[in-house]
């Protein structure tokens, strides 16, 4: 494999390392975390997006749609290179005595690769929370889109 074809892979995996730190970092201060984005330019830093909402508590479907369409429109004007974007889901989870895993899940996209990965995790009082292996979701780009 060359150089150039493995940096798409690498960029999307940039961002799901910011996004897994904040997410991680949110869920350890608060418990919880309403969906948080990533943007990466084309000299690759990493800038993290923010929400703002005129309710405290926004709803989570409401938040990824408008950080969807702003993350769209950023890859439309060709200023970002690579965007992610990490919410909190259920996990249908046949091998547990539950039946769902709580988990982040991450979209992650550039112009020539995409990926969705979910990774599941349980709150420890206090502490970070436990991360387990990443699944590999299917999904359907977002953001680098024509059309």
């Amino acid at each position: 494999m060359t150089e150039h074809t493995q940096e798409p892979h690498r960029d999307i995996e940039s961002i799901l390392d910011a996004l897994k730190h904040m997410a991680t970092e949110l869920l350890t201060l608060h418990g919880e975390m309403i969906p948080i984005a990533a943007t990466m330019a084309p000299d690759k830093a990493i800038t993290h997006v923010g929400y703002q909402s005129d309710t405290e508590f926004p709803k989570s479907t409401k938040v990824i749609q408008d950080l969807t369409e702003y993350l769209k429109a950023q890859a439309d004007l060709g200023t970002i290179h690579a965007a992610g974007l990490a919410y909190i889901a259920s996990l249908n989870n046949p091998d547990s005595t539950k039946s769902h895993d709580d988990a982040i899940i991450f979209d992650l996209e550039s112009r020539d690769d995409h990926a969705r990965v979910a990774i599941p995790f349980t709150l420890n009082e206090s502490q970070p929370p436990t991360l387990a292996d990443i699944r590999r979701l299917q999904y359907e780009p977002a953001f680098f889109v024509t059309g």
